[in-house]
């Protein structure tokens, strides 16, 4: 059934983090529990959750749905499949069962690797087994490759998995799956989006760690009881912090006051620690071994001092601009620096501020021209151009999908990118050149031309379907 609405009363960034966590389940259970002990129906269970519900704007004129049958269906297979692990560590008479848990670096992944932590910790296993998570932090377009040896399962979340290389055994995204990656979808029924979760919402609306804060309460609840999902863990780090800081991370800057599908429960701790979780990796480690909010709120003094630089940064960016886009181009030793002896990455922070600034002069975000960050630094090695744009308006003008098709026609093999319709990132290899100066400034408006007649011819083929629609659309009329 589908419960309507949701109306309730109610120096490299690819690292892994030197801490290995030890999740000890609840009591011990053997054998393993029953795949359900919830008599509730699944719309009864999906109702309860109040992490998700108490957070949800009532207001909205075009109110999300949730299939809870598609959700009971997905949490009877997610158990199934662990509890199969645990059954198998069994028989190999091993006391632990590994998972390695890939997110993207960002707020979003961040809260949505907290959350999953919190599920594993009180997924219910058998005495004597103890669930171990590695956790890995990851760039939305770099996935592998990584090595297996003593690894149960490999987890992504907040990633593109539909894009990535084989090996993935669970995973919760938010973004949507282009036609020929759906087959890719159906091969594996842990392996989860919006569609599969019979969620009818724009990405943006829900970040990841709404996805994952659905199910992971659910599933608790189904394994465990109807008072055992996320809420009833009553952790230092509150789990609604973690999914308030995804909510504020993936979607900063709403057109209107409609726009917010959730709302965050704690506004000015929720800022503080989004900003930490999208300053560079040696900062993103730190705020995934917090175990206090005290904790987080110490780290925030810390760093606060960066978003001075940020400010400069971003002040600038109405240098380049036109009808099509804003933009500017950032050196990395601008972004790219130690701050209190951690190297702090600030390129991400600056395309927000960027859009912000496109905000406070009364223009909304991208709504008809895109926002495009240009940096120079180095990527595996190698010196590199990488271009960050977003565009969040509405995508009947055009979308950054359309973009990169006619950037990739225009200039085959030249760049390299990956995202979604309102965010991407691409990179521009230098094969060994060293660039400076007046040098590297030229190369960086190329490219800034580039993307400024991809974006223009996106927008005139946009119209042109639009136009034919219409007419198909009036013709059987």
């Amino acid at each position: 059934m589908k419960y309507q609405a949701l109306s309730l009363s109610n120096s490299k960034l690819i690292l892994v983090l030197s801490v290995v966590i030890l999740l000890t389940g609840a009591t011990p259970v053997f054998p393993l529990a029953p795949i359900s002990v919830n008599k509730s129906t699944p719309s009864e269970i999906l109702e309860s959750n109040g992490i998700i519900f108490s957070r949800l704007n009532r207001n909205l004129p075009f109110p999300p749905t949730i299939d809870s049958q598609a959700i009971n269906d997905i949490a009877q297979a997610y158990i199934r499949y662990m509890d199969s692990l645990i059954e198998k560590a069994i028989r190999e008479r091993r006391s632990q069962v590994t998972f390695r848990i890939l997110f993207h670096n960002d707020a979003d992944g961040v809260g949505s690797a907290k959350i999953f932590q919190a599920f594993l910790n009180a997924y219910p296993v058998p005495a004597g087994i103890t669930l171990i998570a590695v956790y890995e932090p990851r760039l939305a377009s770099n996935y592998g490759p990584w090595i297996m040896d003593d690894i149960d399962a490999v987890v992504a979340l907040d990633l593109y998995w539909s894009q990535m290389i084989s090996g993935i055994n669970m995973a919760v995204d938010h973004h949507v799956l282009a036609k020929s990656e759906e087959i890719y979808a159906e091969s594996n029924q842990c392996l989860v989006n919006l569609k599969q979760m019979g969620i009818k919402a724009k990405s943006r609306y829900f970040p990841c760690v709404i996805l994952t804060a659905i199910l992971s309460d659910y599933i608790l609840k189904v394994k465990k009881g109807p008072d055992k999902g996320l809420e009833s863990l009553n952790l230092p780090i509150p789990v609604g912090l973690w999914v308030d800081v995804g909510v504020k991370g993936d979607f900063l800057f709403p057109m209107d006051e409609h726009d917010y599908v959730f709302r965050v429960g704690d506004p000015l701790m929720t800022s503080k620690v989004r900003y930490l979780c999208e300053i560079g990796s040696d900062v993103l480690v730190r705020v995934m071994n917090a175990r206090t909010v005290q904790e987080l709120d110490t780290l925030y003094e810390k760093y606060e001092g960066c978003r001075q630089k940020i400010g400069q940064i971003a002040s600038s960016v109405q240098s380049q601009s036109d009808e099509h886009v804003i933009g500017v181009f950032v050196p990395q030793q601008e972004y790219l620096f130690t701050w209190k002896g951690d190297q702090v990455n600030l390129l991400s922070e600056m395309i927000h501020a960027s859009c912000a600034v496109e905000i406070s002069n009364g223009r909304p975000l991208a709504d008809k021209r895109s926002v495009i960050i240009i940096s120079y630094g180095t990527y595996q090695g190698f010196a590199v151009i990488r271009v960050n744009i977003r565009y969040n308006g509405d995508e009947n003008r055009y979308d950054l999908i359309r973009m990169r098709e006619c950037l990739t026609r225009a200039h085959p093999d030249k760049y390299i990118g990956s995202g979604n319709s309102i965010a991407m990132e691409f990179r521009f290899r230098l094969n060994g050149r060293v660039l400076q100066g007046e040098s590297l400034t030229m190369l960086a408006q190329e490219i800034m031309s580039d993307f400024r007649k991809a974006i223009a011819e996106a927008k005139e083929l946009n119209g042109i379907l639009i136009f034919r629609a219409e007419e198909v659309f009036l013709a059987s009329g």
